[in-house]
């Protein structure tokens, strides 16, 4: 499948291998997170999942530079038809797995959730700062709906940076000091969850960062600047390393800050040196099983919750796990331990993910894309 975003990226010269295939193991990092917060199972105080949604918006920038940026300063760009093909890559697999949440918990439905469900299936929901209606249906769905407006607007932004770089990509910086400076000063916890992690326009920094690192990136290839050898070990060594510490230690940063903010620059440092470096994380990367699990990456980032609870529920009619709770509100106990039913849980989603991929997602985009191509 031909796509240039930050999840599906094409096969052919836009393809970054490397960095194809580390989306499957942010992705994987994504799915253990919530399956911590539901089970309980695991410290909480390490959290997989605020780095990889950061280093996903701001692979989408870079990758949907190398993909558009060319197009869009072209005399026969189509605004039209690139924004149709932007949703026909993820709104069917969306509208899917929300009609499949709705029909799973159609009985515990109540007036209040119409609206939350409606703009969620808008794709709109990342804009009400209220968790509650964030999190409606299928809760991955906020990450869409603040990946949108970027889509929408890249192709203003690419000529501004054409036109107006040297000061445009100061002022972006300068606008979010002020922004997170403003977050820094809120008091309440969700309040700060949504500005902070959330919110489309907190967002739109990161998948700014990406446009700006291919800038950068095509400077370092123009100069033939694509390093093997010890030098390039050492620095996806660092790079890898960065991130590691940055996770390990973000507790010790704010809460407004280790939602997102303290990642940018270890996710941003991450994508740069596995782009221009082919050193041995780079290769590893590369293989044929992580590019084949990179391909069906944002099937299974988009499907994990509702199979999660769909598996969770025949798995508990099977007695093979107990999910449920004593009287006290603790985890009673397991048929089966803990990292075995996430391990269960990711093979199986992993494994739905390449049949949906392909005989959904693929040929439904396709379909879409064929009638606005004409």
């Amino acid at each position: 499948m031909q796509t240039d975003d930050g999840f599906a990226m094409g096969n052919g010269s836009n393809r970054i291998m490397s960095l194809n295939g580390l989306r499957y193991p942010c992705v994987a990092m994504v799915a253990f997170t919530h399956f911590q917060l539901v089970e309980h199972c695991c410290p909480t105080d390490i959290d997989l999942s605020k780095w990889s949604v950061t280093f996903f918006f701001i692979l989408s920038g870079f990758v949907l530079s190398i993909g558009y940026a060319d197009k869009v300063l072209s005399r026969g760009f189509d605004y039209k038809k690139y924004i149709v093909k932007r949703i026909a890559h993820i709104y069917p697999l969306h509208l899917l797995c929300l009609a499949a949440y709705a029909a799973m918990y159609f009985r515990h439905f109540t007036s209040a959730d119409i609206v939350p469900y409606v703009l969620s299936a808008l794709l709109v929901q990342s804009w009400i700062p209220d968790l509650s209606v964030c999190y409606a249906g299928n809760a991955v769905a906020w990450f869409l709906s603040s990946l949108l407006p970027a889509y929408l607007l890249f192709p203003v932004v690419v000529r501004g940076l054409q036109r107006h770089s040297r000061w445009l990509l100061p002022s972006v910086l300068v606008v979010e000091a002020v922004y997170y400076a403003c977050c820094s000063m809120i008091t309440d916890s969700e309040t700060i969850i949504y500005y902070s992690y959330i919110c489309p326009v907190g967002r739109f920094f990161d998948f700014f960062m990406g446009m700006a690192l291919f800038r950068l990136y095509r400077r370092s290839t123009n100069a033939q600047l694509l390093r093997s050898g010890i030098g390039a070990a050492c620095a996806e060594t660092a790079a890898v390393a960065l991130v590691v510490a940055t996770v390990l230690w973000h507790l010790h940063f704010p809460l407004f800050a280790r939602l997102n903010l303290i990642y940018i620059v270890p996710c941003a440092v991450l994508i740069i040196v596995l782009a221009v470096n082919r050193s041995y994380v780079s290769r590893l990367l590369a293989s044929k099983p992580l590019q084949k699990l990179g391909d069906v990456s944002f099937t299974v980032f988009i499907t994990h919750l509702p199979c999660y609870y769909l598996f969770g529920g025949l798995m508990h009619i099977a007695g093979i796990y107990n999910a449920s709770t004593t009287a006290a509100g603790t985890p009673a106990a397991a048929v089966i331990p803990d990292w075995l039913h996430l391990a269960i849980y990711l093979v199986a989603v992993t494994a739905i993910s390449f049949p949906v991929t392909r005989y959904i997602v693929t040929p439904v985009s396709r379909r879409i894309i064929r009638r606005i191509d004409g």
